[in-house]
């Protein structure tokens, strides 16, 4: 499997999965945050080899983000790449604080046909 820069991904890499949950009614700004601010951060990041957004459909004040690493210290090393004035502004949209954990693959199964 190729990266978003044409290298190989190792068996190696991590994945991060982060939640976070909005105060009531922040949950549209919450997201719109996380397209307009983490994803474009994150996208540019060195080591990011893929990152996806979800929202809950049970909690729409609830959003995860998956990412894919070539490892752990890049994820971490991200961080430079949003502003610290974005990071003030999400933490006063949170219910709690984010949370997240790493993760590696034991397998993956893709579909070979479409649906």
């Amino acid at each position: 499997m190729k990266n978003k820069h044409g290298g190989n991904v190792s068996a190696t890499t991590i994945k991060r999965i982060g939640t976070m949950t909005a105060q009531p009614d922040k949950g549209d700004e919450l997201a719109a945050f996380a397209r307009e601010i983490i994803m474009p951060a994150l996208q540019m990041a060195e080591g990011c080899l893929s990152c996806e957004l979800l929202r809950s459909q049970s909690d729409p004040n609830t959003i995860m983000i998956i990412e894919h690493w070539t490892s752990e210290a890049h994820h971490q090393a991200s961080v430079k790449h949003i502003r610290p004035e974005d990071i003030q502004r999400v933490m006063g949209l949170l219910a709690g604080a984010p949370a997240g954990d790493y993760y590696h693959s034991l397998t993956l199964f893709q579909a070979d046909h479409a649906e």
